[in-house]
C-alpha cells in the first residue's frame, strides 16, 4: 500500500492486489454505500493522517476509485466546506 499526499487537497492511495485481498475486499465493492467499504476507507484516512500528515478534518470528499491490473487506485479529494452566499435578489420598481 503507499498512501502519497498530492498536494494540501489530494490523497492518492495505491492499493496491490495482496492489499485488496488483505483487506477483504475487491474493486467492485468499493462502494460508499457499502458499509464495509466505507470503514476500509475511513482506515485509510486515518493511517493517511497518522502516516504523511494528510487530515480530512470532517471536509466532505470526492473519493475515486480507479482499477489496475495489479490492484486499484483510490483518489482521495478534499472539497470545500465553504457556504455559498445567499443569492441576492432584487425587486424592480416602477415609478
Amino acid at each position: 500500500m503507499i498512501l502519497d499526499k498530492i498536494d494540501e487537497k489530494r490523497l492518492l492511495i495505491a492499493l496491490s492486489n495482496e492489499d485488496m485481498d488483505l483487506l477483504d475486499i475487491t474493486f467492485k465493492q468499493l462502494d460508499w454505500k457499502n458499509d464495509y467499504s466505507r470503514e476500509i476507507i475511513k482506515n485509510l484516512l486515518i493511517r493517511a493522517e497518522h502516516e504523511i500528515g494528510f487530515s480530512s478534518d470532517n471536509s466532505k470528499l470526492l473519493i475515486e476509485a480507479i482499477p489496475q491490473t495489479s490492484g486499484c487506485f483510490v483518489l482521495i479529494t478534499l472539497l470545500s466546506n465553504k457556504l455559498k452566499r445567499p443569492r441576492k435578489t432584487y425587486k424592480i420598481k416602477n415609478d
